[in-house]
């Protein structure tokens, strides 16, 4: 459910459809439908498998706001009768076929606002007949499985018992007699005991946003590469999977923009939140035997995220973050009850009890219910957290996930192995797949060959792979020995050793600038690309670039990238004719000055930002300045003569870049607003500039 109340409809769509507060909600209902169509029209056109995602996911928010404005607009005309008095009416509203199709079912959050209705009906009329919502097969039906269906339940009939959806089966009755029954609030509780002893982590501030932005369909390219380029670790894991052999591009992705255009947001979106959950949680892994389990965390993601493109899954960078959930509470209930958990451990292993039976016997709670806590915690997507409670679900996610878990968990010791465990592994996910021939041994190996990150981050080579597998099928795998075997610490340091040298990654933006200009130059993708170059490159705290705007009147901020979550460049204004002001001193000048923020341009949107340091470059074209770019230093700084070497090469070719625009739109004789307008190029054309 993307929308609890009508406000947040309210908030996303009243400039789109030109609406407020005060207009009806059958006005709103017709204005969303109206939107509606227009956007699916639209996206009939689309042909970029990224942007057709984008569309879809827009027309199902759409599709979500114009029915809760249905439902709204029903409580308004049934409230009307109400205040008119009218029983008659207002009992053949209520029996009206296409109102009782309207009405919200009780999961729905307007279901509280429709027994109101009814309550206030009841009170004017006591005797008044009302007909509920329509009943369809639909409103109770559960999620229908995939074509293979038959196949999902007889594989659910055959999991392992550390893999079956109800996993809360003891191997005896009279183990089952004396277990107590699960209690959910056991699980909250526990999760705030660890968050408020330090063992439970909030997840990074950058994650959230992500989300959050991702989920916006007004969020372009540039707000998501800002937020990206705050954390050096993502900003390369971005790039290094935009870059892998799963996608393939024809030419090599050197900028985040790039990699956002060719990942789409979604797997962004799951990207980022997989790498944060790891990023962070690796920090827990204090011990072999934690850090074992953090390793297992990571297999079982990459192994679910595997069988997931295998089975053609759309977004398989989702299961990874569900495969990933689905590991990582062991590592909490380790770390912070580590005598309790080892009892969880010997039971699941020693006498083969399932692991939500372990933990509700040490615990008070299955293992699925202290998952979908802590992902609650975090905040963590429903559609990814949704897929962690498996008991009695047998649909193709939840089964791609569990036999993810279940590999990992054999390999690193946390489940028993042996043949028949092996076997019905095995045979169970060739019934999800639907292949017959399917090898897991092979399906193991190659999954491990294929991803950099085995042998680079966990130092495991192919070696090691191959001996770990055989010791599952042997039956012969020992948590304790797989612990000693690990290098301890070498992934969490090579996460601290993600940042480049500017100096090795200064020369790709340089060539990707010149890529820029050699063809029809794209002036966004040029502005974004300089300033990924000069935030990664010459690393200031902040990056603005600014244009005049089509009145000639203002000095405008366009982009910017630093690690503010608040500022928004268009926030950052000076005024044409203020010719004291730094930033027209620069552009009239034409040349790049440095000054200081308290005692120079005590501007309050530069102050907010609490920078003390402002370099400011101007971008020059036909020998006028058209615009400048800004680089704040919290603290006071000089720039090295390398640093102000390749800030004249990146602006210099921004300068290129706008006179090839000039020269192109000259050429072909075309006036300047078919140009983007959002980069001011008219400016230049009409002289406008300084």
């Amino acid at each position: 459910m993307r929308f609890t109340t009508f406000q947040e409809v309210l908030g996303k769509y009243y400039l789109s459809v030109g609406l407020d507060e005060q207009s009806s909600k059958a006005e709103w209902e017709s204005a969303l439908k109206g939107l509606l169509e227009t956007k699916r029209k639209t996206l009939g056109n689309l042909t970029n498998p990224a942007l057709k995602r984008k569309g879809e996911r827009e027309c199902a928010e759409i599709e979500e706001a114009s029915q809760m404005a249905s439902h709204l607009s029903v409580f308004e005309r049934l409230r009307q009768h109400i205040q008119d008095d009218n029983q008659e009416s207002f009992e053949w509203e209520s029996k009206n076929h296409q109102t009782r199709a309207a009405l919200p079912s009780e999961e729905h959050p307007l279901y509280g606002e429709f027994l109101q209705v009814k309550g206030e009906a009841r009170k004017k009329w006591p005797r008044v007949v009302f007909a509920g919502a329509q009943a369809t097969s639909e409103a109770i039906r559960p999620p229908e499985a995939p074509a293979t269906g038959a196949k999902l339940k007889d594989a659910a009939a055959i999991m392992p018992s550390s893999m079956s959806p109800d996993e809360n089966q003891s191997p005896t009755t009279e183990a089952a007699s004396k277990t107590p029954m699960p209690d959910n609030s056991k699980a909250m509780a526990l999760v705030g005991d660890l968050k408020a002893r330090g063992k439970l982590p909030a997840l990074e501030a950058n994650v959230g946003i992500i989300c959050s932005l991702t989920a916006n369909h007004t969020t372009c390219i540039a707000d998501l590469t800002a937020v990206i380029l705050r954390d050096c670790a993502l900003t390369s894991a971005v790039i290094s999977t935009a870059n892998s052999a799963m996608y393939a591009p024809a030419n090599p992705i050197k900028t985040v923009s790039g990699a956002i255009t060719m990942l789409g947001f979604e797997k962004v979106r799951m990207l980022a939140l997989g790498f944060v959950l790891i990023k962070q949680m690796s920090q827990s892994a204090q011990g072999r035997n934690l850090y074992r389990l953090f390793t297992c965390s990571y297999f079982a993601g990459l192994f679910a995220m595997s069988l997931g493109r295998k089975a053609d899954f759309e977004n398989p960078e989702e299961l990874f973050v569900s495969g990933l959930l689905s590991a990582l509470p062991r590592l909490l209930l380790a770390n912070g009850f580590p005598e309790r958990y080892a009892a969880v451990e010997k039971r699941i292993v020693s006498e083969k009890v399932s692991t939500n039976q372990a933990c509700l016997e040490e615990f008070g709670f299955t293992y699925d219910s202290f998952t979908t806590e802590v992902a609650r915690h975090w905040k963590i997507p429903e559609s990814v957290s949704g897929a962690m409670d498996i008991r009695g679900r047998c649909d193709r996610y939840s089964l791609l996930v569990a036999g993810g878990t279940q590999i990992a968990d054999m390999m690193f010791g946390n489940v028993p192995g042996g043949p028949s465990a092996f076997y019905a592994a095995e045979s169970n996910l060739q019934s999800v797949l639907g292949i017959k021939n399917f090898a897991l041994v092979g399906f193991i190996i190659k999954t491990c060959e294929e991803d950099s990150n085995v042998k680079q981050f966990f130092k495991l080579n192919a070696k090691d792979i191959d001996k770990m597998v055989k010791s599952v099928g042997w039956g012969k795998v020992d948590s304790s020995q797989v612990a000693a075997t690990l290098t301890y610490g070498e992934a969490t340091q090579k996460m601290r050793e993600c940042e480049q040298d500017p100096a090795l990654i200064v020369g790709q933006y340089l060539s990707d600038l010149a890529l820029c200009m050699r063809k029809s130059p794209d002036i966004n993708r040029l502005l974004m690309t300089a300033m990924e170059a000069i935030y990664r490159c010459v690393r200031p705290d902040f990056v603005l670039v600014g244009f005049i705007n089509k009145q000639s009147q203002l000095v405008e901020g366009r982009f910017l990238l630093g690690s503010s979550t608040t500022a928004r460049p268009t926030d950052f204004r000076v005024s044409v004719a203020d010719r004291k002001s730094p930033v027209n001193r620069c552009m009239l000048t034409r040349k790049p000055i440095t000054v200081l923020v308290e005692s120079e341009f005590p501007l309050p949107f530069l102050q907010a930002l609490k920078l003390e340091s402002l370099r400011l470059i101007p971008i020059l074209a036909v020998d006028n300045s058209v615009g400048l770019f800004m680089l704040g230093r919290e603290k006071i700084q000089s720039y090295t003569a390398q640093e102000e070497m390749w800030l004249e090469a990146i602006v210099g070719n921004v300068s290129m870049g706008f006179e090839r625009a000039i020269f192109i739109m000259e050429r072909q004789k075309i006036q300047s607003h078919t140009v983007q307008e959002d980069v001011c190029l008219e400016s230049i054309v009409n002289n406008t500039s300084m």
